[in-house]
C-alpha cells in the first residue's frame, strides 16, 4: 500500500467509519456487535460488504476483524469523531511517576483498541486546535486516568517521523513530553470509553510486557536514568516550597520553535538542547 490516503480519494461513508471505529476497540466482533440500530439489516450489510471489498476488514469464523490495511487506516482516524486526522499532529506524552515502598512506579496503560491491541505504553493525546500543550496534557490525563495533574514539568519536544521500508511516510508528529509528579482525584483503572487499562508498574515489571516500539529508547519516550533524578529533584524543591509548574498560558508554538523549558529554580526560560 503505497499511501493509505491515495487508496481512498473518495471519503468513506459515515456508517463505514463508525464500523471501523467500533473495531478499533475490540479484536473481533459479530455482526450484531457492529450493527447500527437505526439502519435496516440490508442497508447495514451493504456497508459491511463495502469494507470487505476495500480490504479494510475480513470475516473469520463468523466474526469481523480489521485487516493489516484496516489497522493502518484506523491509525490515522480520530476515534472520538470517526473522522480522519491530518499528518503533522501535535501530541502530549504523559509520564506519571510515584514512589511506593522505596521503589519508583510508572503509570502506564494497556491498550484495548487497535492498532497495538494489548501493548503497554505511556499515555498520549492530541493537542486540539486552539488548545495549549499544557491544557491538552491536563485534559488528556484527566480523561484517561481520572486524575488531575498537580505538579508537573515539560521536559522536551520530540519530533517523530515514521516511514515504511519503502520510504512511504506513515506519521509525522510533535510530542510534548511531560513528567507528572503529583496529582489528585479518583484513579480509574479500567477506562472502557478510552480503551485503556491503567496500571502502576515498576521498571522491572515493565520489562516482561509487550510495549510500544522505541519504548526503551533513551532518545524517545523516557530516559530511565534521568527520570528518577528528575523525581528526586522535584521532591527536594517541593519540600522547600519552590516548585513551580510551567505556565498554562505557554503556547505550543513557542516551545516547538524555541525548544525552551520552564525550570522552577530559575523561574525563567532556559535552553536544554
Amino acid at each position: 500500500m503505497a499511501n493509505i490516503r491515495e487508496n481512498f480519494k473518495t471519503p468513506l461513508h459515515p456508517v463505514q467509519m463508525q464500523i471501523l471505529n467500533k473495531l478499533v476497540f475490540m479484536p473481533k466482533a459479530k455482526f450484531s456487535d457492529l450493527k447500527i440500530k437505526s439502519l435496516t439489516t440490508d442497508h447495514f450489510t451493504y456497508h459491511i460488504n463495502k469494507l470487505l471489498d476495500l480490504g479494510l476488514i475480513a470475516k473469520e469464523n463468523g466474526t469481523y476483524v480489521l485487516t493489516e490495511a484496516g489497522k493502518k487506516f484506523v491509525s490515522i482516524m480520530d476515534t472520538e469523531r470517526a473522522k480522519h486526522e491530518q499528518f503533522g499532529k501535535r501530541s502530549v506524552l504523559l509520564r506519571a511517576v510515584r514512589e511506593r515502598s522505596g521503589k519508583l512506579e510508572y503509570l502506564v496503560y494497556k491498550r484495548l483498541k487497535q492498532p497495538f491491541y494489548g501493548y503497554y505504553g505511556f499515555h498520549t493525546g492530541k493537542v486540539r486546535l486552539g488548545e495549549t500543550v499544557v491544557e491538552a496534557a491536563i485534559r488528556e490525563f484527566k480523561e484517561e486516568t481520572g486524575l488531575d495533574m498537580r505538579h508537573y514539568e515539560l521536559v522536551g519536544v520530540y519530533h517523530q517521523i515514521g516511514y515504511k521500508p519503502d520510504g512511504t511516510l506513515l506519521r509525522d508528529v510533535y510530542l510534548y513530553e511531560f513528567n507528572i509528579f503529583s496529582y489528585t482525584g479518583e484513579f480509574i483503572e479500567l477506562n472502557k470509553e478510552e480503551g485503556v487499562e491503567n496500571k502502576w508498574l515498576t521498571k522491572e515489571q515493565l520489562k516482561g510486557l509487550p510495549v510500544y516500539p522505541d519504548f526503551w529508547n533513551k532518545k524517545f519516550k523516557i530516559n530511565w536514568q534521568n527520570l528518577p533524578q528528575r523525581y528526586a529533584r522535584y521532591k527536594k524543591l517541593e519540600q522547600m516550597g519552590q516548585w513551580i509548574n510551567i505556565p498554562a498560558t505557554l503556547k505550543g508554538e513557542q516551545i516547538a520553535t524555541e525548544a525552551r523549558i520552564y525550570f522552577a529554580e530559575t523561574k525563567k526560560f532556559i535552553k536544554e538542547w
